[in-house]
């Protein structure tokens, strides 16, 4: 039996187990430039880092927890966008009367 640890947790796991591989830096990469242009604040990102992945650093990423970490920022990225996009026509300044004693 040996120690991995796994963010801010040890497991004690059999020899022949086999780690999974961590994020790779074009994905580390990838989460900060989503992350900029979310324009979220360096805790924002602690801090969704540390409630969906227990880990305090995107280094300490696995390859796959990292791919899940990017759909989800594009697609909040998405939704933010489509938000920022919608535009709202002008009220009229002068409505026609309808004949309506309101």
């Amino acid at each position: 039996m040996r120690e991995v640890r796994t963010g801010n947790y040890i497991l004690i796991v059999p020899d022949d187990y086999q780690e999974e591989p961590k994020a790779t830096p074009k994905q580390i990469n990838y989460i900060h430039v989503l992350v900029k242009e979310l324009n979220w604040s360096k805790e924002e990102y602690i801090n969704y880092l540390q409630r969906n992945f227990q880990v305090k650093s995107s280094k300490d990423l696995s390859k796959k927890d990292a791919s899940r970490m990017i759909d989800k920022l594009l697609s909040l990225k998405v939704k933010q966008t489509k938000t920022d996009e919608v535009e709202f026509e002008e009220f009229p300044q002068d409505l026609p009367d309808f004949g309506s004693d309101i």
